[in-house]
């Protein structure tokens, strides 16, 4: 699902994108495509990172964060997948099938951790400048939804729709039901748009 795409849905204009896991960049040519041409990716893995910045490094409309987001300051330590580690997951595993499918972890690799909250006083004032401007909120980072959005402190209540993958039934150790998000987002002054099911796409926008 483009999540943007699928919001315009209903009714909501995206002028901006924060993307947190955007792992290679795979979306970023369906946000262009959209018309979307203020992008800001967060991604931690280095070869993830190294795909991205290969294919965008140079277009001025795509802003690049070389960090993972959660509910700390510090480091943490990610199972990462082969090739550019797809699915790769700070948290243990419940359900493997859902969870990595074809990708399965290889190895290990300390990376950055940052509340958002925190960043967005450390970032340079080109990537600060374009969070401020973008109004919709990507979030798929395999299981640590809620530790990313209590990350976000009120800067969540910045944005004015977005969409979260996650899942019915968790598939990771530690990893917040649907529900739980839903409410979180609820509690925020956002609408739930639809729902989730076994694992996928729970889109939101500001009640009106």
């Amino acid at each position: 699902m483009i999540i943007p795409t699928e919001l315009a849905k209903h009714g909501c204009v995206t002028r901006g994108v924060v993307h947190i896991g955007a792992n290679d960049g795979g979306e970023i040519e369906y946000y262009l495509a959209a018309g979307i041409e203020n992008i800001v990716c967060f991604e931690p893995l280095p070869s993830a990172g190294a795909a991205l910045l290969e294919q965008y490094a140079n277009d001025a409309r795509v802003k690049f964060v070389p960090v993972a987001l959660g509910d700390f300051n510090g480091f943490g330590e990610i199972n990462a997948t082969t090739e550019h580690g797809q699915q790769s997951t700070f948290l243990p595993v419940v359900n493997e099938r859902v969870a990595y499918g074809e990708y399965k972890p290889s190895y290990t690799l300390t990376v950055p951790v940052f509340r958002f909250a925190y960043l967005m006083d450390s970032v340079t004032p080109s990537i600060n400048s374009s969070i401020l401007a973008a109004n919709c909120l990507v979030i798929d980072v395999q299981g640590m939804e809620m530790q990313v959005l209590s990350g976000m402190g009120e800067w969540l209540k910045h944005f004015n729709h977005g969409g979260i993958e996650c899942s019915g039934v968790p598939v990771y150790e530690g990893e917040a039901p649907e529900s739980e998000i839903a409410a979180f987002l609820a509690a925020n002054g956002f609408t739930v748009l639809n729902s989730a099911g076994e694992h996928g796409d729970l889109l939101f926008k500001r009640a009106e």
